[in-house]
């Protein structure tokens, strides 16, 4: 049902992405972008689809996700503060979209997350102290504050983390 909500929050798809999946064909592990193992989905890889839409707080209850790439797509509105429920998280990519407002410390929950990469939004605010918690994040990508720096050229930092 998560899957058929994220679905719900798309206004535009360009080139059919969700054409195979049908409220009536209750298996996501057959649907078009979608793997899985054990019955249950691990990746939800959108990438360069033109989509546009919000993401919905329900994609928060795909408890089993490991992968998340949304990059390079037209979703506009806030990060969900729900995507902290993706404890099991290890990539996020919502890089190049529309993507608004602060980015949720929520986000500091995802113990799993190795690589957060939030370049070329709209975003606003600093990094959340709280993924300073996350262990495993060895890779995050950001637009760097204040919005001169853009400007002058300096545009999307790519921080390899070790340890904080």
């Amino acid at each position: 049902m998560a899957l058929l909500d994220f679905r719900a929050g798309i206004s535009h798809d360009p080139y059919g992405a969700f054409k195979s999946w049908f409220p009536d064909n209750r298996d996501p592990c057959s649907w078009s972008y979608i793997h899985c193992v054990d019955g249950n989905v691990h990746v939800l890889d959108l990438n360069g689809l033109s989509l546009e839409g919000v993401l919905v707080p329900e994609i928060g209850n795909l408890t089993h996700l490991r992968r998340l790439i949304l990059s390079q797509n037209k979703f506009s509105g806030v990060i969900p503060k729900e995507l902290g429920e993706l404890s099991m998280l290890e990539v996020l990519d919502l890089r190049d979209n529309n993507l608004s407002g602060h980015i949720p410390v929520e986000l500091g929950r995802m113990y799993s997350l190795k690589r957060l990469l939030l370049c070329n939004n709209n975003l606003e605010g600093p990094i959340p102290m709280e993924l300073r918690t996350l262990s495993f994040l060895c890779e995050m990508e950001y637009d760097e504050n204040p919005p001169s720096l853009v400007a002058n050229g300096i545009g999307c930092l790519n921080r390899k983390l070790g340890r904080w």
